[in-house]
C-alpha cells in the first residue's frame, strides 16, 4: 500500500481538494538550485539480460582469445625457424672456393661444394656454369660459354664437389663473373628451385704482350711509320687470335706490311705458340691542327663474328703522338679540295693546284723559296702552267722565290702568300695504255731563313706532300646487226608487217688503266620485241628482266671486274644476244628503235671513282654499223 506522506503526488491532491485554509505558501527556489528530473508515470522493470551477454561472460572470453593469438604466433614462428620437415632454399649453399687471380691463357681450377642442409632431400640436381667470354675448356680449344652438370640427388645433409678446370683468355687487371646456379626439384614436384652464386676472379697478367712504337711527334700531311709488335705471353698456345689496330681522325693508311686480313684495319693471326711474334709495319700520312694530340691503338683478342671488330680482348696498347707546329705553315688545294687524302682527276682534265703559306713564328722569316716537285709517269710535261714561278721541266720542278713570288724576301710574323699552278695527265687512251693507276705526285717544299735564340741566322723548312690519282678511261660501243655477227639471224630486209625478224645486239666494253669493279650495262627492250634468250658467249653474265606478257623489259650485263687494258693488251670484253621483231601496220614507212640508249656504269679500282656513261641514241633499225647492210632495208613495208 502507498504511504500518503511519503508519496509526493498524494500530498499534492490533498493541498489541491482542501477545504479550508489558509492555503500553504509556496516558495521560489533559486536559478542555481539543480533541477532534478522526476518521473510522470509509473515505469517498466528493465528486462534481465541473458547470462551468456553479461559482463562476467565476455570479460574472460575477450582475454582467452588475445592469449590463443600470441600462442598461435609464436608456433608458426616456432615452425618457421625450426623447419619442420619442409625444405629451405636458403638450406641449399653453394660454396666456391680457389684462387682470385688467374693468369689469363693458363689452366684455372675451382672447387665448388653443393650442400643441402635440409631434413629432405633435394632431387634432379644440375649444376649451371656460365663463364665470361673468352673462356675456353682445359687442355682444348673448346669454347666455353654455359656448361651444365646433372649431378642427381642431394639427401639431406650430404655435400656435393665439383671441379672447374678453364681457361681463360682476357686482358690484364680485369675482374671477371662467373656465375654458378644450383636448380633442383622436391620429390613429387615439378617445382624448379634454384640457389646463385657469383665468384668474381682477376686476371692478373694478359696472355699477350703488344708494343706500339709511335713518334713522339710528326708534321702534319707527312709520311708517318709505326710498327706494331705482338708476343705470346703464355705456357701455352693460343689458337686463331686477331690485332686490330685503332687509327685516329685524320689518318690514311697507305701501306701495311703484311696487308691486313679484313678491310684495312684488322689482321688474323692464326695462332700465337709460346714465345712467338708477330711484327706489323704501318705506312700513312697523318694530317691534323698545330699542337694537335693523335692517338693510336692496337688490341689482340678473339674476333667477332662480322670479323671487323674483337669479341673479347687479350691485352692492349695505346701510343699518343703530336702535331708539330711547323714554323711556317702550308696549305693545299687540288681542285678546290683539301685533305690528305689523294684527290681524283678524270684523265686530261686540268688539275689545278693552289699554295698557301704563313709564318707562324714571333720573328720575320726572310729569303723564303717554294718548290714543288712532280712526279709520275702520267704527268703531261708539257702542260704545266705555274704562272709567274719557273718550271724545270728536266727536274719536273716549280721553283718561286723573292726573284718572281710575293711576300717571300721578308716574311713578317703572321703574314703569307698564296700562288697557283695546274697540269694534266697523258691521255690514258691513246699511246700510253701501258700505264697503270697512273698518279702524280706532288712534294711542296718551304724553305726560309730567321734569327734563333742565339741570335744567328739559320735554316728552316716546311714539307707537305699530295698526290692526284687519274681514273680510267671507260669506252662503251652498242651496235645492231643482221647479215654479220657471231649469231645468224632470220626474216626479211626490209622488216615486213605480221612476219618476224630478228637482229643482233653487240655491246663492246675497253678500259685504259686501272681495273674497273662493279661494271654494268643496262637498257631497255621496247614491248614490241621479243627477247630470244641467245647469247655469245654463254659465260657472260647477261639476263632479262621481262616487263609482262605483251613484251619488253631490261637487258642488264653484269660485268663485274674489266682489267685495265681490255681492248688493247687483251681483247674488249664483248656480249652479242638476239631479238625479234614482228611489226605492225602503224609501223610501215618506220625504222623501229630495238634498244633504248644503253648505260654504263663502273667503279675505279684505283681511285674509287663513279664512272658512267649513256650512249649516244637508242638502237634502231637502221643498221649503219652492219657491212652488207643497204639504205632502205630499214624502214617497215607492208
Amino acid at each position: 500500500m502507498i504511504n500518503p506522506d511519503a508519496d509526493r503526488v498524494e500530498r499534492l491532491k490533498r493541498r489541491l481538494y482542501r477545504p479550508w485554509g489558509p492555503w500553504p505558501r509556496l516558495g521560489r527556489s533559486a536559478l542555481n538550485e539543480p533541477l532534478t528530473a522526476t518521473a510522470r508515470d509509473w515505469s517498466t522493470p528493465a528486462a534481465v539480460p541473458p547470462w551468456w551477454l553479461s559482463g562476467h561472460f565476455l570479460k574472460p572470453l575477450l582475454i582467452g582469445s588475445v592469449v590463443f593469438f600470441f600462442l598461435m604466433v609464436g608456433l608458426v614462428a616456432l615452425v618457421f625457424w625450426r623447419g619442420g620437415n619442409s625444405l629451405s632454399a636458403g638450406k641449399v649453399t653453394i660454396n666456391v672456393s680457389g684462387t682470385a687471380a688467374i693468369r689469363a691463357g693458363e689452366p684455372a681450377t675451382l672447387e665448388v661444394a653443393i650442400a643441402n642442409r635440409n631434413e629432405a632431400p633435394i632431387e634432379f640436381v644440375d649444376l649451371i656454369v656460365e663463364y665470361p667470354p673468352g673462356t675456353r675448356a682445359a687442355g682444348s680449344e673448346t669454347p666455353l660459354g654455359r656448361e651444365r652438370r646433372p649431378l642427381g640427388t642431394i639427401a639431406a645433409g650430404q655435400t656435393v664437389k665439383e671441379s672447374l678446370k678453364f681457361v681463360l683468355f682476357a686482358d690484364e687487371n680485369v675482374r671477371l663473373p662467373i656465375k654458378i646456379n644450383a636448380e633442383y626439384r622436391l620429390a613429387n614436384s615439378n617445382a624448379i628451385l634454384a640457389t646463385n652464386q657469383t665468384h668474381e676472379v682477376t686476371v692478373n697478367s694478359s696472355p699477350v704482350a703488344i708494343n706500339l712504337s709511335l713518334p713522339e711527334t710528326v708534321n702534319t700531311n707527312q709520311p708517318l711509320t709505326f710498327k706494331v709488335s705482338v708476343r705470346a705471353n703464355t705456357a701455352n698456345l693460343i689458337n686463331q687470335p686477331a690485332l686490330l689496330v685503332d687509327y685516329p681522325s685524320g689518318f690514311e693508311l697507305k701501306r701495311a706490311t703484311p696487308p691486313p686480313s679484313v678491310g684495312r684495319n684488322l689482321w688474323s693471326l692464326n695462332r700465337l705458340a709460346p714465345g712467338d711474334q708477330f711484327d706489323l709495319t704501318l705506312e700513312g700520312v697523318l694530317s691534323g691542327q698545330d699542337n694537335e694530340q693523335k692517338s693510336f691503338r692496337a688490341a689482340v683478342g678473339e674476333a667477332g663474328p662480322d670479323g671487323a671488330a674483337l669479341k673479347v680482348e687479350y691485352g692492349s696498347a695505346t701510343a699518343v703522338t703530336l702535331i708539330n707546329r711547323m714554323p711556317v705553315g702550308l696549305t693545299l688545294k687540288i681542285n678546290g679540295e683539301s685533305g690528305a687524302a689523294p684527290a681524283v682527276a678524270a684523265s686530261r682534265s686540268p688539275v689545278r693546284v693552289e699554295i698557301e703559306w704563313f709564318n707562324n713564328l714571333p720573328t720575320p722569316v726572310t729569303n723564303g723559296e717554294l718548290t714543288v716537285a712532280l712526279a709520275g709517269a702520267a704527268l703531261d710535261k708539257t702542260s704545266v702552267e705555274a704562272g709567274r714561278g719557273l718550271y724545270q721541266s728536266t727536274k719536273n720542278l716549280l721553283v718561286w722565290n723573292q726573284a718572281n713570288g710575293e711576300n717571300l724576301a721578308i716574311l713578317a710574323p703572321g703574314e703569307g702568300g698564296r700562288v697557283s699552278f695546274s697540269f694534266t695527265s697523258l691521255d690514258s687512251a691513246g699511246a700510253e695504255l701501258a700505264l697503270r693507276d697512273p698518279a702524280v705526285s706532288l712534294t711542296i717544299t718551304f724553305r726560309g731563313r730567321r734569327i734563333g735564340e742565339d741570335g744567328e741566322s739559320e735554316t728552316i723548312e716546311t714539307k707537305l706532300t699530295r698526290s692526284v690519282r687519274f681514273s680510267s678511261t671507260a669506252q662503251f660501243s652498242a651496235r645492231a646487226l643482221h647479215a654479220s655477227g657471231a649469231l645468224a639471224n632470220r626474216g626479211p630486209l626490209p622488216p615486213r608487217v605480221g612476219e618476224e625478224t630478228t637482229y643482233t645486239i653487240v655491246w663492246s666494253v675497253l678500259n685504259s688503266t686501272n681495273d674497273l669493279r662493279e661494271a654494268s650495262v643496262r637498257a631497255v627492250l621496247p614491248p614490241y620485241l621479243r627477247w630470244l634468250g641467245i647469247q655469245a658467249p654463254a659465260n657472260e653474265n647477261l639476263a632479262f628482266v621481262p616487263a609482262g606478257a605483251e613484251g619488253g623489259g631490261e637487258v642488264i650485263w653484269n660485268l663485274g671486274v674489266v682489267r685495265a687494258g681490255a681492248g688493247a693488251a687483251t681483247a674488249p670484253r664483248e656480249v652479242a644476244f638476239q631479238v625479234a621483231l614482228r611489226p605492225s601496220l602503224s609501223q610501215v614507212g618506220e625504222a623501229p628503235t630495238l634498244l633504248e640508249a644503253p648505260r654504263f656504269r663502273a667503279v675505279d679500282a684505283f681511285t674509287g671513282a663513279t664512272l658512267e656513261s649513256e650512249f649516244s641514241r637508242p638502237l634502231d633499225t637502221r643498221l649503219t654499223t652492219d657491212p652488207e647492210f643497204v639504205a632502205g632495208q630499214d624502214k617497215v613495208v607492208e
